[in-house]
C-alpha cells in the first residue's frame, strides 16, 4: 500500500490523473485542508499561474485536516503542493517539526498571517468594507481607528506569548493567550456614535497588561527574547499588522464583525435621513423603498466580506504569490 501511495503522489501520476480527469491539460494539484478554502487559493492559483493547478480538499476539514495535511509534507514537489493557514507554525517555527517544515519548505504555500480570514483585516480590505456601504451619504466611523488601536493593544502580549509557545507549545498554549483579548459579552470596539469604545479599550489593556505581566516573569533568556522579536519585525510582524497574527475566526467573528454590522444599520438610518432631507414628500417612500433594497440585496456583512478582494494588494499576499511563483518553477 505505501508504495501505491508513493506513486499516486509521484509527478508523472498527478500529471496522467489530472489530465484525464479534466480531459485538458495535465496539472499539478494543491491540496487545502477542507472545501472552504478553495476559492481563497484558487485566487493565488490565478494571479500566478492561471490553470496549472487543480485545487482539491484533502479532508472534511478543521483542525484534524490540517493535522492530517503535514504527514504529506515530506512528499511535496513542484506538482504536488500543499496550501494551509500559516495558524502559529510562522511566528514559531520551533515549536514542532512540522511548524519548521512549514517555514522550510518550498511546496507548502501559507497565509503569511494566521489565516485566510485574517485577510479581512488588513488596512487595503477595511478600507474597501466601509468604503461600499452607503448609498446617498457615507457614514463615518472609527473603525479603522480601533482596529489599529487593537492591534497595537495586543503587540506585547503577541511577542510574549510566541516566543514562550515557540518554546513549548504544551505548556503555552493558544486557548489562554486568546482569553486576554476577548471581550466581555456585549462589549464591542466601538461605541453607539460609531467611535472607539473607551470602555471596550480599558478593559482590553487590562486584560492584556495582565497576560504579559504573568508570562513575561516565565521568560527565561532576554537574548533570546529580543532576537524572537527582530525576527518577527522581519516577518511582518509590528504593532500595526499584531492583529493579523492573532487567531484570525475569533478577530472575525468576535471582533471586525458585530462592529460591521453595527456601521451597516447605522449607514442605513443615515441614507434614510438623506432621502428624507432632500427628496419631496411625494418621492421619499420610493426612495426609501430603494435604500432598502440597496441594503438587504447588496449590503449583507458576510456577502460583503466573502466578496472583498481588496487585500491582493497587501503585502502578505504578495509573499503568498511569490512562494508559489517560486514553487512552480522549480526544478
Amino acid at each position: 500500500m505505501s508504495d501505491l501511495t508513493d506513486f499516486m503522489r509521484s509527478a508523472e501520476y498527478i500529471k496522467i490523473y489530472t489530465g484525464m480527469e479534466s480531459s485538458g491539460p495535465q496539472k499539478g494539484i494543491i491540496h487545502t485542508e477542507d472545501a472552504s478554502d478553495r476559492l481563497f487559493w484558487k485566487q493565488v492559483v490565478n494571479e500566478v499561474c492561471p490553470g496549472k493547478y487543480d485545487i482539491k480538499p484533502f479532508s472534511q476539514g478543521g483542525e484534524a485536516g490540517k493535522r492530517r495535511l503535514e504527514q504529506q509534507y515530506r512528499h511535496l514537489h513542484k506538482h504536488y503542493l500543499i496550501a494551509v493557514d500559516s495558524d502559529y507554525d510562522f511566528l514559531c517555527p520551533d515549536r514542532n517539526e512540522f511548524s519548521a517544515e512549514l517555514n522550510a519548505n518550498p511546496f507548502i504555500l501559507h497565509t503569511f498571517c494566521y489565516s485566510r480570514e485574517s485577510f479581512i483585516h488588513t488596512t487595503e480590505s477595511v478600507e474597501e468594507l466601509t468604503d461600499c456601504i452607503h448609498l446617498h451619504e457615507k457614514t463615518h466611523s472609527q473603525i479603522k481607528e480601533a482596529l489599529q488601536r487593537f492591534s497595537v493593544t495586543v503587540y506585547d502580549a503577541l511577542l510574549v506569548f510566541s516566543w514562550l509557545h515557540n518554546q513549548d507549545q504544551q505548556r503555552f498554549k493558544e486557548s489562554d493567550f486568546n482569553q486576554c483579548f476577548k471581550l466581555p459579552h456585549g462589549v464591542l470596539i466601538l461605541d453607539d456614535n460609531l467611535e472607539v469604545n473607551e470602555v471596550a479599550f480599558k478593559s482590553l489593556s487590562q486584560s492584556v497588561e495582565r497576560y504579559s505581566e504573568e508570562y513575561a516573569a516565565l521568560i527565561t533568556d532576554q537574548d533570546s527574547f529580543n532576537h524572537h522579536e527582530t525576527l518577527l519585525r522581519s516577518k511582518g510582524i509590528t504593532p500595526e499588522s499584531a492583529l493579523l497574527f492573532i487567531n484570525g475566526h475569533h478577530l472575525l467573528d468576535g471582533i471586525f464583525r458585530p462592529v460591521y454590522e453595527k456601521l451597516i444599520r447605522k449607514s442605513r438610518t443615515t441614507d434614510n435621513e438623506w432621502v428624507v432631507n432632500h427628496y419631496p414628500d411625494s418621492e421619499v417612500q420610493s426612495r426609501k423603498n430603494q435604500v432598502r433594497n440597496h441594503y438587504e440585496e447588496s449590503c449583507r456583512p458576510r456577502q460583503l466580506i466573502n466578496r472583498c478582494e481588496s487585500y491582493k494588494t497587501s503585502p502578505f499576499w504578495h509573499r503568498i504569490t511569490q512562494k508559489l511563483t517560486v514553487a512552480e518553477h522549480a526544478t
